[in-house]
This record gives C-alpha cells, sequence and structure tokens, in this order.
C-alpha cells in the first residue's frame, strides 16, 4: 500500500486550503453585493422570466444600479446599445430614463425599428422585458417611481410596442372590497363613495382629490366627447382591484386609457383662449397632447361591458 511523503501530505493541505481561500473570497464578494436580475419575456404567456444577474455593491447609489441593468440588458437580451440618461423628475415622481439606440451598421442583424418594435407578439415581450427589468418590482429598496423609453431620444410612437409610450410606472396595488370610504390611495386620492348592484354585476366608485397629467386628448367636433389617455401622471402609479359580486374575474383598472372630460365646454373653452393653434389642430387631426390639472374620478363599470370614467378639467399646466 503507496502511501503520502510528508511532503506529499503538505503539498495536498496548501492547495486544499489555497480552494478553500478562493471559495470563500467568492462567497465574500458575492454576500458583498446586490443581485438585481435581467428579464426576457415567455412568447406564449407574456410572463416576465428571468436571464440573468447584475451585481453592484450593496452601497451602490441607484444611478449606478440602473446604469449596470440598462448595461445588463443590452449585452445579454436586445444586443443592441442602450444608455441610461438619469433620472427625471415628472410631477414629482422620480422617473428614469432610457434611450434606445440602432447599432449603426448598414445591415444589422438585429434592430429596433425592424425587429424589436414590430409584431404583436413581438412588441409585447419587448415591452415587458425592458419595463421589468427597470422597474424591479420586487426590489424593497429605494428605487424609482417609473421608467421612460426614448428611441433615439424621442419618444416612442410604435403600434405594437404601446407599452413603451409615456412613463410607465411601479404601481401600489389597492383592492375597491377592502377600501373604505375615506380611504386614502398613495396619498392623492380619497374614496369618495362605492356601490354594488344587487345582481353584483354592475360597480360604481368615486375618487376625491386632484392630480396632474400629460396626456393625449381624442376628440372629433360634432361627435364623441374629449376623452384622454394618460401617458404620464401620479395616477398611473395607483392600480385598482374591482371584483364583482359572482365569478368572473375581477378588472385591473391601470388609469391610462378612455378617461372622460365631464366639463368640455370649459376645457375646450380654456384651450381656445390660452393656446389656440393647439386648439386648431385639435379641431383639424382629432387629437393633441396636454399638460392638465384634473379633479376627481367617477367610474361605473359592467360586468359585461368596459370601465367607463369621468374626469373635471380644472386648468392647463405649463
Amino acid at each position: 500500500m503507496s502511501t503520502f511523503s510528508s511532503k506529499g501530505k503538505r503539498t495536498a493541505l496548501s492547495l486544499i486550503l489555497v480552494v478553500s481561500t478562493i471559495v470563500l473570497a467568492l462567497y465574500l464578494s458575492k454576500s458583498d453585493k446586490l443581485a438585481f436580475p435581467i428579464y426576457t419575456a415567455n412568447a406564449d404567456t407574456y410572463q416576465r422570466e428571468k436571464v440573468a444577474d447584475v451585481r453592484v455593491e450593496k452601497e451602490a447609489e441607484i444611478d449606478t444600479i440602473l446604469e449596470a441593468l440598462v448595461k445588463g440588458s443590452s449585452e445579454k437580451v436586445f444586443i443592441l446599445p442602450m444608455t441610461y440618461e438619469g433620472i427625471e423628475m415628472i410631477f414629482g415622481q422620480k422617473i428614469a430614463v432610457v434611450n434606445l439606440h440602432e447599432s449603426g451598421d448598414e445591415n444589422p442583424p438585429v434592430s429596433w425599428r425592424t425587429g424589436y418594435f414590430q409584431g404583436s407578439t413581438g412588441g409585447v415581450v419587448t415591452s415587458v422585458s425592458l419595463q421589468e427589468t427597470m422597474l424591479q418590482r420586487d426590489y424593497d429598496g429605494d428605487w424609482v417611481d417609473g421608467v421612460k423609453f426614448l428611441y433615439e431620444g424621442e419618444p416612442i410612437e410604435f403600434e405594437h410596442v404601446s407599452g413603451l409610450s409615456g412613463a410607465q410606472y411601479r404601481t401600489v396595488h389597492y383592492i375597491l372590497d377592502e377600501l373604505n370610504i375615506g380611504d386614502t390611495l398613495a396619498n392623492i386620492f380619497e374614496l369618495e363613495s362605492k356601490t354594488l348592484s344587487e345582481n353584483g354585476r354592475t360597480i360604481t366608485y368615486a375618487l376625491k382629490g386632484e392630480y396632474d397629467v400629460k396626456g393625449r386628448i381624442y376628440y372629433f367636433e360634432g361627435g364623441m366627447e374629449p376623452w384622454l389617455e394618460i401617458l404620464e401622471s401620479p395616477i398611473r402609479g395607483i392600480s385598482l382591484e374591482i371584483g364583482f359580486g359572482d365569478d368572473l374575474d375581477p378588472y385591473i383598472e391601470r388609469f391610462r386609457y378612455y378617461i372622460k372630460i365631464s366639463n368640455v365646454e370649459m376645457f375646450l373653452g380654456q384651450m381656445e383662449i390660452q393656446d389656440p393653434e393647439k386648439y386648431a389642430s385639435l379641431m383639424e387631426t382629432g387629437t393633441t397632447d396636454v399638460f392638465m390639472r384634473l379633479r376627481g374620478i367617477s367610474s361605473i363599470l359592467w360586468a359585461e361591458s368596459e370601465l367607463y370614467s369621468e374626469s373635471e378639467f380644472v386648468e392647463f399646466l405649463k
């Protein structure tokens, strides 16, 4: 039977100590860092799926973390340039700004415009991947309120990536059934009223409070009354679950689409006085972007139909 010499035993012991030291150092280096996931999305379910982590020092500033996430998403998911432009304050909320760039190659293998922004499925996958990576919804440390994506420095206006239009928000979720009259929602609104019909299939509620909006107005003279698509606003940081009295799935209101302007004459009159060019453009094209303050939300939801909401115009903002 062969045995190790004393010298061989010392060599083996030294090797074990070296390996153990390296393993311990790697463990300690990882334990001193925070891991933030980079996401793609499942093409069938549209649910986010983690593809990698980026690790940053525990004491890292939020700008450093956001920049690392942009770099990781660029390199591990899209293989296209992306730049982190910093944090912009929009209506008192911290919104990270991310700029998407083309590669600059004459015949690039991938492209935002002709690739990731195209097709219903592809557009949703792109939107979910970018939103979830930057919003980091599971992280409970200090974070931004939302993220805004640009394409070559301009707002993104492509049909299949509407999820990248305007700011996208980390939302605080509320359940209407669990709210009592007078309860507050994100220090913006107070629940003023709520009713459920006897058959459990019609719900009305009202929220009291003022909120500022960057939005897109749609209006055709002689036709439907003005309605609003909210692109940026503190109200976008709220979602409200509205459940019925039977086994129907609840409706989740995210306060973006189809908000009717209730005091139409005042709204149009003030626009004509304060910004005649914008008013003329609205009358001619049927749509224009606005900055304004609104008051309250009154909503009614039918089980067989969609949510109908309206809000009162207060004033235009500079």
